[in-house]
């Protein structure tokens, strides 16, 4: 084997290595048509704000779209998004898995309709999910039971109904908002790393598990909710975010 082939088997393999070492930082081909997919399932051309959708442009510059920082000279894969009380008006469409490396998702405060699609809990990534305040129904998919990742689960004050899928394999968990739905049958246990609890306003039955009754708030309103205010999960500016709302991203996933 003559010493130019030798050199391109070499140059071949470290290119790979580099490729590899920077996976999560590189583009996934799947992103754009997640995105392209939530702008068209939610009425995206009558968003209050939808500056950049759907143009040439990289979709590290759209509205309420944050990246990771870019490499390889190409337009980063989706860190982030944030389009809360934006006027979104449809349903969360199944192609949003397509964004594998998403981290966070903030969609509260919009006219969601339709069912949650089993798709966003295997995302491998996902930490911060708030899509309270809307109209979702059907049930929470099975899926959340292996996305081991979440540290928040918002989804709040929607028509949700049925049972809760075991959480209690979710580690990471932090903070479970089920608030003003539809729930049903047994609350399920959730991790002794969970801080903050809010169930009520559902048609839950049996005993209150013990790793949930301390972390309820006192008051059952939620306008005596205390403690716990910041609903801003999605980053807001490049390079890639270390924390955000004093929720600090972890960087091992």
């Amino acid at each position: 084997m003559g010493a130019a082939v030798v050199y391109f088997y070499l140059a071949a393999i470290l290119s790979l290595v580099a490729v590899a070492d920077s996976v999560d930082k590189a583009v996934v081909p799947g992103d754009r048509v997640g995105l392209d997919a939530i702008f068209d399932a939610t009425d995206g051309q009558h968003w209050r704000n939808n500056t950049g959708w759907l143009s040439d442009s990289c979709w590290c510059t759209w509205y309420g779209v944050t990246c990771y920082n870019g490499t390889l000279g190409a337009c980063a894969s989706v860190y982030a998004i944030d389009l809360s009380s934006n006027g979104l008006r449809g349903s969360i469409p199944d192609k949003i898995g397509a964004i594998q490396l998403m981290v966070s998702l903030n969609m509260t405060n919009n006219t969601l309709s339709s069912t949650l699609p089993a798709a966003l809990f295997k995302l491998p990534r996902l930490q911060y999910l708030n899509i309270g305040l809307g109209q979702l129904t059907g049930t929470i998919p099975t899926a959340v039971s292996q996305c081991t990742t979440l540290r928040e689960l918002s989804l709040y004050t929607h028509q949700l109904s049925g049972t809760v899928p075991s959480l209690s394999e979710l580690g990471e968990l932090r903070i479970l908002d089920l608030y003003g739905n539809k729930l049903s049958g047994p609350l399920p246990s959730v991790s002794s790393a969970v801080e903050y609890v809010m169930v009520n306003n559902n048609t839950f039955s049996g005993d209150i598990p013990p790793s949930v009754a301390g972390r309820q708030p006192k008051s059952s309103g939620r306008s005596g909710v205390t403690g716990w205010r910041s609903r801003s999960t999605s980053p807001t500016a490049n390079p890639e975010p270390k924390s955000v709302g004093g929720r600090k991203f972890d960087e091992s996933l």
